[in-house]
C-alpha cells in the first residue's frame, strides 16, 4: 500500500468544504425507506377505520337497531308546581291530583296482546274494560 502525503491547510479545508455540502443534500431529503413505511403505516390506520365503520354498519347494525328502538320510549315524572291552595278561612279552593296520559301504539298487535294485561294492572282497570276501550277507540 502506498502512503498518502499529508495534506495542506487549505485542501483539508476544501475536503471539509465538499463533505459538509454531501452531508446537507442528503439531508434535507427523507430516506426512501422512511417515507413508504410512515405511507403503510398512514394507510394500514384508514383501512382500520373503514372496518370499524363497516362492522359498525354492516355486522352491527340489528345490535344498534334494538338500542335505538329501545331508547325511544321515557317515562319522564312531571311533578306538581304546588300543591294546594287554601282560602283566608283554610278552605280548599284548589287541589292538586295526579292525572295521567297514556298512548299505546298499535304498530305490533303481539306485543300490544301481550301487554295488555300488565297495561290494564297499571290503570287500574279490569283487563275486559280495557279491552272494550280499545275495540270502541
Amino acid at each position: 500500500m502506498r502512503e498518502r502525503a499529508p495534506l495542506s491547510p487549505e485542501e483539508k479545508s476544501a475536503r471539509a468544504q465538499v463533505l459538509r455540502v454531501v452531508l446537507v443534500r442528503n439531508d434535507n431529503r427523507l430516506p426512501q425507506e422512511r417515507l413508504a413505511a410512515a405511507s403503510y403505516v398512514i394507510v394500514g390506520m384508514i383501512a382500520l377505520l373503514l372496518l370499524g365503520f363497516w362492522k359498525l354498519q354492516v355486522i352491527d347494525s340489528d345490535k344498534y337497531g334494538q338500542l335505538a328502538e329501545r331508547n325511544r320510549v321515557r317515562s319522564i315524572p312531571i311533578i306538581a308546581p304546588r300543591g294546594r291552595m287554601l282560602d283566608r278561612d283554610g278552605r280548599v279552593l284548589v287541589d292538586n291530583y295526579p292525572s295521567f296520559s297514556v298512548l299505546l301504539l298499535r304498530d305490533d298487535s303481539a306485543a300490544v296482546d301481550k301487554n295488555l294485561p300488565a297495561i290494564a294492572d297499571g290503570l287500574g282497570l279490569s283487563l275486559d274494560d280495557l279491552k272494550e276501550q280499545l275495540i270502541t277507540r
